[in-house]
């Protein structure tokens, strides 16, 4: 079963307009944002992806390095207070979604306007 069955099936008929999630990935039922990349001090570079459940409410931040070679990665005061605005912001799309889910948003999968919800 791929995203838009699952959704379909669970009632979802809405995303928001920042969800990037591909087609395979729906096991944790969430609408998940593309990333946003940010350059840090040690040369590296990380993602930021927000998450928030197709239900209501919860929402989650995933962060991790754009190239997995070993996990870790240092980041200093300034990319730290860079890292937290993203943060926020993200988690503000997302509660945003959640308090007014009729503007910023399309349809979930083909034929979604269609169905009565």
């Amino acid at each position: 079963m791929g995203r838009a069955d699952a959704m379909q099936e669970a009632g979802v008929r809405i995303c928001p307009i920042w969800c990037a999630q591909p087609d395979d990935e729906h096991d944790y039922e969430e609408h998940v944002s593309g990333p946003t990349v940010l350059s840090i001090a040690d040369l590296d570079t990380i993602e930021v992806r927000v998450a928030t459940s197709w239900f209501g409410g919860d929402s989650r931040l995933f962060i991790r390095p754009t190239v997995d070679d070993d996990g870790d990665f240092a980041i200093g005061p300034n990319d730290l207070q860079t890292l937290t605005q993203i943060c926020d912001e993200l988690l503000a799309q997302a509660d945003t979604f959640w308090s007014d889910n009729s503007s910023d948003t399309r349809w979930a999968y083909t034929g979604a306007e269609h169905e009565e919800g």
